[in-house]
């Protein structure tokens, strides 16, 4: 979800120069606009409040810039958010953990998908024999889906050996069998 910041002055100067007498006023007068921008300021903070609540998707955008870095912005976004979800549809059909972060997952159907380790890390369970309760964080960056059941991790152990993951990768060494 996007929105759009917008001088309404600049709109209200262009429209106020008029050369015709109008009998009611068009769509593109100032009353209209400034009834129109009335009623958008008065309903776009619930809508936008949810938007944040729910699905962490809202995204703020200068409306004051060229058309072509506001396209740019959005299909940039767009991009990012399309490469996610094939990646999550691509490591689910091989069977392996895929990342949620930015699905627009709800917490509630979190909550339903719990595995056996609930909202404990299974990782620093596994490898520190802690257990370290995720419940705390809301947001699903360091979720995983795994077989249909969500995976809670540990944010600073993700990281850590995600970048242990990434060395291995680099020197070329593989899983022994």
């Amino acid at each position: 979800m996007t929105q759009s910041n917008f001088d309404f002055s600049y709109s209200k100067r262009i429209n106020s120069i008029s050369f015709f007498s109008r009998p009611f006023p068009l769509p593109d007068s100032p009353e209209a606009l400034s009834y129109k921008y009335a009623i958008y300021q008065h309903e776009i903070s619930p809508v936008r409040q949810w938007y944040t609540d729910e699905h962490k998707n809202w995204m703020n955008i200068n409306g004051k810039n060229n058309k072509w870095i506001i396209w740019d912005k959005v299909s940039q976004e767009t991009l990012n958010v399309t490469k996610k979800i094939q990646n999550y549809l691509e490591r689910k059909s091989l069977n392996k953990a895929a990342s949620i972060a930015d699905l627009c997952i709800l917490p509630q159907e979190l909550l339903l998908r719990l595995g056996e380790y609930e909202q404990y890390c299974p990782v620093s369970l596994t490898l520190r024999d802690e257990l370290v309760d995720c419940s705390a964080d809301t947001r699903t960056d360091y979720v995983a889906e795994y077989r249909g059941k969500s995976i809670f991790l540990n944010a600073l152990l993700a990281l850590r050996w995600l970048n242990v993951f990434r060395t291995i990768l680099s020197y070329g060494w593989t899983k022994r069998t």
